[in-house]
This record gives structure tokens, C-alpha cells and sequence, in this order.
């Protein structure tokens, strides 16, 4: 990444997911932080580059069609576009497949699941097991990661023809 695009994004991630004690000390030591838009914008201003999956936890693993097979789900997530736009910061679309290779998930099967999975906007109860029962990842040669051409704001006439168009 340092190679293409000058430097390593600022990783953000979930603020829900540092409530969890040894996760969120790893995350932190990993270079990671809570996402929320003044850090988003902090790190824009300072000429850095962040990192934003905006479907998050809702875009997982558990995203199958009728037929079992694994579909992409994009959630109308945009205050990350408007924050681009607004500064003229270039937003470059990546695509990563197959990184829930990367851990053990464990669904109950229960009725209760799809209700409180809508409730809080998270697969509760999900446990993920990396390796050796820890929060380090299995290895796996499996993930697959496509980089896009960035993308500028000001090409477009307006904030809402970018948005629209993305």
C-alpha cells in the first residue's frame, strides 16, 4: 500500500468492538481506532489515510442467498463520501473476499438470532476463533484483495451527483 498510494491507511474499526477488553488492547497496539467522524476527519486534515469497511459486521460472512451461496450486500453508507468530498480527499474502493477464511465462526441456532441480529446491528451471539483459540488469524491463502482507481470528489459537479454515482 506504502508503494501505490504513499502510505499505510489508519485502520478504523467499530467503536463497539473496544468495549471488548484483550480485543480492543490487540487493535489498538495493531494501530487501529475507534471510527467516528472527527477521528475520520483528524486523520484526513493531518494527510493521512484511513481505512473504512462501511457495511461492517452487516456485510459478514452470514450474507447467503436461497440457494446457500455467498452473495455482496452494499449498505447506502455514505458520510464517509460526503467527508471526502467535503475536504477533496480521493477515496479509493477496495474489495476484499473471503477474509471470514481468516477465523472459525460459531452461530447458535436458535429462533432468537435474525431478531437480535436486527436489534443491535451485529450477529449476536457470534464467536470468532482464530488461531490456536486466540484473536490471531488462521493462515489461509484464500483472502483475496482488489485495490481500485481512486476516486476524486471534485470531478463532479455537486456532492450528491458523486455520491449517487458511487
Amino acid at each position: 500500500l506504502r508503494e501505490v498510494y504513499g502510505q499505510i491507511p489508519v485502520p478504523l474499526i467499530a467503536d463497539t468492538v473496544f468495549l471488548i477488553r484483550f480485543l480492543s488492547e490487540y487493535l489498538r497496539m495493531s494501530g487501529c481506532e475507534p471510527i467516528d467522524p472527527d477521528t475520520i476527519r483528524k486523520h484526513l486534515v493531518n494527510g493521512l489515510s484511513v481505512a473504512i469497511s462501511p457495511g461492517g459486521t452487516s456485510e459478514m460472512d452470514w450474507n447467503r442467498n436461497n440457494s446457500g451461496e455467498k452473495v455482496l450486500r452494499l449498505i447506502k453508507r455514505t458520510s464517509f463520501l460526503e467527508m471526502a468530498y467535503t475536504l477533496n480527499k480521493p477515496v479509493v474502493p477496495v474489495l476484499v473476499l473471503n477474509e471470514e477464511s481468516c477465523y472459525r465462526h460459531y452461530f447458535p441456532g436458535t429462533r432468537l438470532f435474525p431478531g437480535l441480529k436486527r436489534l443491535l446491528d451485529y450477529p449476536f451471539p457470534l464467536l470468532s476463533f482464530g488461531a490456536l483459540g486466540t484473536i490471531l488469524p488462521l493462515k489461509t491463502d484464500h483472502v483475496l484483495s482488489v485495490f481500485g482507481v481512486p476516486i476524486f470528489p471534485k470531478h463532479h459537479s455537486s456532492q450528491e451527483e458523486f455520491i449517487e454515482h458511487y
